[in-house]
């Protein structure tokens, strides 16, 4: 009995340990999507960073513009589409489809 109150402990400790990490999982750099846009050009990322209305940083320096409808600030992870603005300045963006605060 004894031995399997610590097998289930253990399991329990694995578990919640595993599952701490979750909303990482899935996760884009901020530093991949701003050295190499194209790749990610029309497909769905999310994104972990401080958010700033306008753009979205993450601790290493690295940012990403945002097209959003909502005045964001504060952390936050941000999913959504990378486009490209095809203006006189030519730039990517992640146009914003979901926020969750963090």
């Amino acid at each position: 009995m004894k031995k399997q109150l610590m097998l289930v402990g253990i399991i329990v400790i694995l578990l919640t340990v595993g599952f701490s990490g979750c909303n990482e999982i899935g996760l884009t750099h901020i530093g991949d999507l701003q050295a190499n846009p194209g790749k990610y050009l029309g497909k769905e990322v999310k994104v972990k960073g401080e958010v700033n209305f306008t753009h979205i940083s993450d601790d290493k320096g690295h940012s990403f513009l945002l097209r959003t409808e909502i005045g964001l600030s504060g952390q936050y992870y941000l999913t959504g589409i990378v486009k490209y603005a095809s203006s006189a300045d030519n730039y990517y963006y992640l146009d914003v489809t979901k926020t969750d605060a963090i």
